[in-house]
């Protein structure tokens, strides 16, 4: 058997059928230099077992199998795994992981992985295939790394006024057509160096598929399913902390590679709960849209930032929902592409190390809105139709957003809102600086600010700064000066709104 470094690559072999659920197939693989991992198979007929793998190096792989079924267990087998060759990142560096001082994700080869995502909870659901690749190849050249999909579809679980499931067929048992679907969409993405975060796999799922005495045990189906894919998963979807959904994440920590959270809805409490469990392996941070008040939208998203950071244990912090661009314009008291933009910056300079972005909502929230990308609004005659909304100005500012960030060292940068020496008093005007340990990088956010005043008595030496445009991803032309200043005044660029300042030391 043959694969290619961190490309799916499965097996199948089978069992005599059984009364009652599948049993367990572990799967131990064990590459060339001794490193190991564990997964296990996944079947939608108690015959057929599947198990899948992504293998983090190249050369050959031993696996073997682990089962109370005696036609299941001590199966063997290898694997020639040769290196991959392209520009893929995912493929490239490999799968998501958390850095050694726990403050930021990272590639498996220890390459730091910048998180800019997209909200397209409906995506999968309701695309087809073409519509996907539209959706994926126009985001993946926007720079997104991220999608975030609801595979199961917002608003559309199996109830009495829903669209029924349509992972499950009418008997109860998983529809592999259903998983067929949802699977190639997570390897096209994957394809064009896009990680997919599948949110809200809990309690609906897991105790849908017990109903069904046939169906396997949930957390490993789909840690099976999704072993070859290169996805995060989380349990809960805008739910406060719950001990069967923790348990849903521990028992996927079991049996996935993968990385797991939690998505906890806009509630600070929820926020440090979640951070405090072992079933997370980073934090995830909803600072929400607060029904369009604007004061306390920037609030949460500078000070749980900050509270998240500063507190234990530590972990990466991603922020995936703020506000969202409800109208592709800034003609609106809130929800306009401003206001999807803004929160982004104040969290970036605040500690998260990822940030989610949004298009599109309903009302009361947007009237007249009819959800746009998260939505996946297919009406074409409306303002928001997700075609049109994929091209949302709102959307190239986070283009900017990456350009930016990844020009700098993001992961080293330290919130440091104690440099401001004139800081504004409404939560929406309050600027936020970061800056590395070793002192040689600042980096300012004035969400519409004239100028800032920045303590820089420590800073001595030569440095150069400029402007960034978050709006139009353009900078000024760079100024040196002198440190050792502690009360150095930086004026905005005239006609501009928010700004970003970035202080490099020269000498």
């Amino acid at each position: 058997m043959a694969a290619i470094q961190w490309k799916p690559w499965e097996h199948t072999i089978t069992a005599e059928p059984v009364e009652g659920r599948p049993p367990t197939v572990e799967v131990v693989f064990v590459g060339p230099s001794k490193e190991s991992f564990h997964s296990v198979a996944f079947s939608d007929d108690g015959v057929h077992f599947t198990f899948r793998a992504a293998f983090p190096e190249y050369g050959l792989w031993k696996w073997h199998t682990i089962s109370s079924n005696k036609k299941l267990d001590n199966n063997r087998g290898n694997v020639e795994v040769t290196r991959y060759v392209g520009d893929n990142p995912l493929y490239h560096h490999g799968d998501v992981r958390i850095s050694e001082d726990r403050r930021y994700l990272i590639h498996e080869d220890g390459s730091p992985f910048l998180w800019i995502g997209d909200t397209g909870w409906n995506a999968t659901y309701n695309s087809t295939m073409e519509e996907w690749k539209t959706y994926i190849d126009t985001r993946a050249a926007q720079k997104f790394s991220v999608i975030q999909v609801n595979p199961r579809g917002v608003g559309n679980r199996s109830t009495a006024s829903a669209r029924p499931d349509l992972s499950f067929k009418p008997d109860g048992t998983n529809d592999p057509e259903f998983w067929k679907d949802l699977e190639d969409k997570i390897q096209y993405a994957n394809e064009k160096g896009i990680l997919i975060l599948l949110v809200g796999l809990g309690t609906a799922w897991r105790d849908t598929m017990a109903v069904n005495p046939g169906n396997q045990q949930f957390e490993t189906y789909i840690a099976g399913r999704m072993a070859s894919f290169l996805v995060v998963f989380s349990p809960s979807f805008d739910q406060l902390f719950a001990n069967e959904i923790d348990k849903v994440a521990s028992d996927l920590q079991k049996w996935t590679t993968h990385l797991v959270t939690q998505h906890p809805g806009t509630n600070h409490s929820a926020n440090l709960t979640y951070r405090s469990t072992t079933s997370t392996d980073f934090s995830v941070l909803q600072t929400g849209h607060h029904g369009g008040d604007l004061t306390r939208v920037f609030a949460a998203a500078r000070q749980w930032t900050l509270d998240l950071w500063g507190g234990a244990p530590v972990k990466p912090i991603i922020l995936l929902e703020a506000m969202y661009d409800g109208y592709g314009n800034n003609n609106s008291k809130s929800w306009r592409e401003k206001d999807a933009r803004k929160p982004g910056w104040i969290a970036w300079m605040s500690g998260v190390k990822g940030f989610t972005y949004g298009a599109g909502d309903l009302p009361p929230k947007v009237p007249g809105g009819h959800g746009a990308v998260w939505m996946f609004n297919k009406d074409s005659s409306t303002y928001d139709y997700w075609q049109n909304a994929i091209q949302w100005e709102s959307a190239l500012q986070l283009t900017h957003m990456y350009d930016f960030l990844e020009s700098i060292e993001w992961w080293n940068l330290i919130p440091s809102p104690e440099l401001v020496r004139n800081q504004a008093l409404p939560d929406t005007l309050q600027m936020i600086v970061s800056k590395t340990g070793d002192l040689n990088l600042v980096v300012a956010y004035l969400p519409d600010n004239p100028r800032i005043v920045l303590d820089m008595l420590q800073y001595l030496g030569t440095f150069s700064y400029t402007w960034f445009n978050p709006q139009t991803g353009r900078y000024n032309q760079s100024v040196r000066i002198n440190g050792g200043d502690p009360n150095k005044i930086f004026e905005r660029p005239e006609g501009w709104e928010d700004a970003v300042l970035k202080l490099s030391r020269l000498d």
